[in-house]
């Protein structure tokens, strides 16, 4: 029978967890970046505020995985996941969207680098691009994605973004 720590078990599912989060935000950047070049609006209006999300959601992760569970009384589930044996694949699991992400950021670090105004610009943007394909505002919100990124990134320890995801972060 194996001597397994269950810190180090513990820190590993952390450790797990924020790259499957940072892997597929530094994607979406890099899409909503190569999206805008092609004058794809459409697909930076998505794209953007997707990996907005993500990222924040690193950093909750990073801070408490529980930050992730969304404040309803049906998520009871997710909070046990989270709390107790934190894995971004349970199938029961429910996270907070973009809107609750930024929320709860502006908490964590004392406030954002983009106002309220854009803010739910990039949360309606996003939705916008969702429901009805609407992309007028896509250069604002790449550029507030850009803005947010880089505070989000000091805020996670550079030894976690090794490899090929630190060069697209």
């Amino acid at each position: 029978m194996a001597d397994t720590n269950p810190l180090t078990e513990r820190e590993a599912a952390l450790r797990r967890g924020e790259m499957a989060l940072l892997r597929p935000a530094s994607r979406w950047i890099q899409d909503a970046l190569t999206a805008w070049a092609d004058n794809d609006y459409g697909k930076v209006s998505l794209a953007a505020p997707l990996a907005v999300e993500l990222l924040g959601k690193a950093v909750l992760w990073n801070a408490s995985p529980a930050l992730l569970v969304p404040l309803q009384a049906d998520a009871e589930a997710s909070l046990f996941i989270l709390a107790e044996r934190p894995d971004l694949d349970a199938p029961k699991l429910r996270t907070i969207g973009l809107k609750i992400v930024l929320g709860r950021l502006e908490t964590l670090l004392g406030g954002l680098h983009i106002d309220g105004k854009q803010r739910t610009r990039m949360v309606d943007t996003r939705n916008g691009a969702m429901h009805i394909g609407s992309a007028e505002q896509s250069r604002f919100v790449l550029i507030d994605a850009l803005t947010l990124s880089v505070p989000l990134l000091a805020r996670l320890e550079p030894v976690k973004l090794s490899g090929s995801s630190q060069s697209r972060v």
